[in-house]
């Protein structure tokens, strides 16, 4: 029950990353904000409505083995180089002092890839010690 109640908080926190991501993007097209005016805001929006789509679909067909076996590598791939271009973008703009970047999405993005990120680190590094024990 445990595992069930920390999955939903991650799948909700996860779409409202996307959610605001995608929002956010698209907010700053349609002010015409030259600072974030880049193809990283462009390949994040995308991204981002590409992982909403993904989202229904995985958790409806998460027992098929080709989308768990092939996609899952892919996806999880995608996602470490979208929540790196999160950060990098994000920090490009607080670099650029981007005043017309402000906004909680902004700061909710950056905090939460930050954290997501920590948390696949610390995965990848119990995966390879306990490899590494198992041997």
């Amino acid at each position: 029950m445990i595992v069930v109640s920390i999955y939903i908080i991650f799948l909700i926190a996860i779409i409202i990353l996307h959610y605001a991501i995608y929002n956010w993007t698209n907010d700053l097209k349609l002010l015409g904000c030259k600072c974030s005016d880049t193809t990283i805001r462009d390949i994040l929006n995308n991204m981002a409505l590409i992982f909403l789509l993904i989202i229904p679909y995985r958790i409806v067909h998460d027992s098929d083995k080709y989308f768990s076996i092939f996609f899952y590598r892919f996806i999880n791939m995608l996602s470490l180089i979208y929540y790196i271009l999160i950060i990098y973008y994000i920090d490009k703009l607080n670099r650029d002092a981007c005043h017309c970047s402000e906004n909680w999405k902004k700061d909710y993005s950056f905090i939460t890839t930050i954290i997501f990120l920590c948390l696949i680190l610390f995965i990848f590094l119990c995966k390879l010690i306990l490899l590494h024990y198992l041997k």
